[in-house]
C-alpha cells in the first residue's frame, strides 16, 4: 500500500477507474456486461472518505440525442483511508429501492445542457472533470498524511460546475440519495 504523501502527489482518477475495471474485487462482483462506470461520488462514513463508483447502462436507440439512460443499479465502494475496495451493492436489493423498476429508462443522453457540445468538446469536459476529482482526492490524501488542507476552492467550484453540466439530470436523485453532502456541495447549484 502506498503512503498518503505519495498518493497526495500521484493519485489520478482516470488511471484509478481504468485499473479498477481489471481489479480482482470488481471482477468478483459479476457486474453484467453492458454496465459502465458513472461519475464517482466522494462520501464519508464514520468520518472517513470513500469513493462510491456507480454502474449504470445506456441503450442506443438510433435516434440522435435519444440514447436511453437507465438508473444506477450497482455501486462499488472504495476506502480512501485503507486504499482498498470494501463493498459491492446491488441497489435492487436495498429496501429504499424495492419498488423501483430498474428495467425502465430514467432519461436520455444527451440532455439539453450538453447538446451543443461536439464529441471532442464533451470528452475535453470529461477530462477536466476527472482532473478535478484527482485534485480533490489528492487533497484528501495530503490531509490524511498529516499535511494541511490546501485552498482548492477554485478547483472545487470548477469541479461542481463541470459535474452539474455533465451529469444526466435523471441521475441526480440517485446522487442525492447516495451522498446528500456530495450532492449539495457539487451538484445542487
Amino acid at each position: 500500500m502506498k503512503d498518503y504523501l505519495t498518493l497526495s502527489k500521484e493519485f489520478d482518477m482516470i488511471r484509478f477507474l481504468y485499473d479498477m475495471r481489471a481489479s480482482e474485487f470488481v471482477r468478483k462482483c459479476s457486474i453484467p456486461i453492458g454496465y459502465v462506470q458513472g461519475y464517482p461520488i466522494i462520501a464519508y462514513k464514520d468520518g472517513h472518505p470513500y469513493l462510491l463508483i456507480p454502474y449504470l447502462r445506456y441503450k442506443v436507440t438510433g435516434e440522435v440525442d435519444k440514447t436511453l439512460v437507465y438508473p444506477i443499479r450497482f455501486l462499488v465502494s472504495y476506502s480512501l483511508k485503507d486504499c482498498r475496495f470494501v463493498g459491492f451493492y446491488d441497489l435492487t436489493k436495498i429496501k429504499n429501492f424495492e419498488n423501483f423498476d430498474f428495467s425502465k429508462p430514467v432519461g436520455y443522453f444527451r440532455h439539453d445542457g450538453i447538446k451543443t457540445l461536439s464529441k471532442t468538446a464533451f470528452k475535453e469536459k470529461q477530462q477536466e472533470l476527472y482532473a478535478g476529482y484527482s485534485v480533490l482526492i489528492r487533497n484528501l490524501y495530503a490531509i490524511m498524511g498529516g499535511g494541511e488542507k490546501a485552498d482548492i476552492s477554485a478547483e472545487e467550484k470548477k469541479f461542481g460546475e463541470l459535474l452539474s453540466l455533465l451529469l444526466e439530470p435523471s441521475l441526480k436523485p440517485f446522487y442525492h440519495y447516495l451522498s446528500t453532502n456530495f450532492y449539495k456541495k457539487y451538484i445542487a447549484k
